[in-house]
């Protein structure tokens, strides 16, 4: 059954996010000046001088805000590896991030529970599946 309802599910997903995205981008102001705002209550800067601060790298300084507040964690993640930042000692920015919850500062009621639907009906990982992956995967043997 969940075979029916999962690429409508996804897809549901994918629209009210790029939905939210461009709501994010219509209120860039206010929503960098809340992101903003509630990291330096947790001791991180934008282009502060601490080793823990988020160093922007200038190419693109809204799609770094946007996605931040569209993908929470999953967009800090993303958006370092796609190079529109860095950080000095990323272990202690990653520490204060999470030991704070900083990620679920900004989520509201909707977007979490978006989150929450996607995690738990588009998650197709179960005890029994695990296994089902580790053997295909594993015990394929090197030829």
């Amino acid at each position: 059954m969940l075979n029916i309802f999962y690429p409508l599910i996804v897809l549901s997903v994918k629209i009210y996010k790029d939905f939210e995205k461009v709501i994010f981008s219509f209120f860039y102001p206010f929503v960098k000046s809340y992101l903003v705002h509630q990291m330096s209550k947790h001791g991180i800067e934008i282009n502060g001088k601490n080793p823990q601060d988020i160093q922007l790298s200038g190419k693109n300084e809204k799609e770094f805000y946007i996605r931040m507040a569209n993908n929470a964690s999953l967009g800090l993640g993303e958006t370092y590896m796609e190079g529109l930042w860095d950080c000095e000692q990323l272990d202690q920015l990653l520490y204060i991030v999470f030991k704070s919850e900083l990620y679920k500062k900004y989520l509201y009621f909707v977007n979490r529970t978006v989150n929450y639907l996607l995690f738990k009906v588009c998650n197709l990982q179960d005890k029994t599946r695990s296994w089902q992956v580790a053997e295909e995967h594993y015990n394929k043997g090197n030829w």
